[in-house]
C-alpha cells in the first residue's frame, strides 16, 4: 500500500507481541487493526483499489475454503531453518508444536 499510494501519511499501524496474547490484548490489537482499516478506507482512492479489495476478499476466501495452508519458515536458535507447513489461522502454539515435531 504504501508503494501505491506514497502520498498518503499513513496511520501507525497497532504493535505487534511475540508471545501469546491474552483475550484482552488480542481484543485491544483486533480493535486497532480494524480502526487502522477505517481510517485507511476511509480514503475513497485506497477503500476502492484493488489492493484492498482483494485483501479485505481473501478472508472471506478463507472463511468459506475452511483455513487455508500456508509454509512458513522458521530460523532456529543454531541460525538453521525449519519449514513447516500449518493453516493461516494457527497461532504461535500450534508452530511451535509443529517446528518441535520435525
Amino acid at each position: 500500500l504504501k508503494r501505491e499510494f506514497a502520498d498518503f501519511n499513513f496511520p501507525r499501524l497497532p504493535g505487534k507481541k511475540l508471545f501469546t496474547l491474552s483475550e484482552q490484548q488480542l481484543d485491544q490489537r483486533r480493535r486497532g487493526l480494524e480502526q487502522y482499516l477505517e481510517k485507511v478506507c476511509a480514503v475513497r482512492v485506497i477503500g476502492e483499489s484493488e489492493i484492498i479489495q482483494e485483501f479485505l476478499a481473501a478472508g472471506d476466501l478463507d472463511e468459506a475454503e475452511g483455513s487455508s495452508e500456508v509454509e512458513l519458515k522458521v530460523l532456529l536458535p543454531d541460525k538453521s531453518l525449519c519449514i513447516v507447513t500449518i493453516c493461516r489461522s494457527d497461532n504461535t502454539d500450534a508452530v511451535y508444536k509443529a517446528v518441535v515435531s520435525k
